[in-house]
């Protein structure tokens, strides 16, 4: 899906963003470390997205404005000495900007995705002033939707100041649980799905290519290219917000709820 900007014409008062914790050593906003057999077009167009994320979810002044940078962000592909290189890569820049967190730098955290492919946040941005993003292309391809997805993640952490790992892990997940202790996947990951989901839907309706006023209401998918495993891990959240939404609309049709 592309992004549709659409003029804001509400005024809204400026926000302030606390100040960039001392931890954050590198202004730089993304930094890309590519195994050598991911193709040149392939690192180009995820990057791509990872920079138009990056730029919908915060280009603009909000709350976790000055940590929305220091994004590492590591593609892999099938070539696993390439992807050890990478990850190398990776963790020698850690230890020449100095941050602290350098001294336990994982050297394979590729092997996974190597294996496995699939896309992750592994840092805890506000406590280690960084965020490494890593991707991977197995098989040598890209996934837009994905890029949007995890970078959605460092959205949700740049809003959270705090030096202490476990505050911030409650923060992403914890506190929906009964069990403060427990994570959950709620919070931490149904949201970036809503998000991605709901700027992808936005962006065909914009476009002109999703149908009726009643297919948007109803939270159906648009005429566009959506990736597949994303859309089944989504298919209940928006079974239920549509089922909630239109039960709003009948009882408002019905005259039972005032409308604010």
């Amino acid at each position: 899906f592309e992004i549709v900007q659409i003029e804001q014409r509400v005024l809204v008062a400026p926000v302030v963003s606390p100040a960039t914790p001392a931890v954050f050593l590198d202004d730089e906003v993304l930094r890309v470390f590519a195994a050598s057999d991911v193709s040149a077009a392939v690192v180009e167009q995820i990057t791509q997205d990872t920079q138009d994320a990056h730029t919908l979810w915060m280009g603009r002044d909000y709350y976790g404005k000055n940590q929305a940078k220091a994004i590492y962000l590591m593609i892999t592909g099938a070539d696993s000495e390439a992807a050890r290189l990478a990850n190398l890569a990776y963790c020698d820049h850690l230890r020449e900007v100095g941050f602290p967190s350098a001294a336990w730098c994982r050297e394979d955290t590729y092997v996974q995705y190597v294996d496995n492919g699939g896309a992750g946040i592994n840092s805890s941005g506000p406590v280690d002033g960084f965020y490494f993003y890593a991707h991977g292309a197995k098989e040598n391809r890209t996934d837009r939707i994905m890029s949007f997805h995890e970078v959605f993640h460092v959205y949700q952490m740049t809003n959270i100041f705090s030096d202490d790992y476990e505050e911030v892990d409650a923060k992403m997940g914890r506190r929906t649980a009964d069990d403060p202790s427990a994570d959950v996947a709620w919070w931490s990951e149904v949201t970036p799905i809503f998000g991605v989901r709901f700027t992808e839907q936005i962006s065909l309706i914009l476009k002109g290519r999703c149908g009726t006023l009643w297919r948007v209401m109803a939270l159906l998918p648009c005429r566009g290219r959506h990736n597949t495993s994303m859309m089944e891990q989504s298919s209940i959240l928006f079974r239920g917000v549509r089922a909630i939404l239109l039960t709003w609309l009948i009882v408002l049709a019905a005259g039972l709820l005032p409308i604010w």
